[in-house]
């Protein structure tokens, strides 16, 4: 099994988060006129996101 550690950052890069925030931001401006959709996508992004900090804030088991 690997390391926790490593796996935890190996699953999380910059780029890809950058790139991430800024489709986000796209999605959101193409849909400004569709607040409903908008609403959904929100929603739904913000799930994610909660999911990923609460990855990166994973307690390691102890001697790591």
């Amino acid at each position: 099994m690997a390391d926790p550690l490593t796996h935890l950052l190996a699953s999380w890069s910059l780029e890809m988060a950058r790139a991430g925030a800024w489709m986000a931001f796209r999605t959101l401006w193409g849909l400004r006129e569709q607040p409903e959709l908008a609403g959904e996508f929100t929603e739904a992004l913000d799930a994610g996101v909660g999911l990923a900090g609460r990855c990166l804030l994973t307690p390691l088991p102890r001697g790591h």
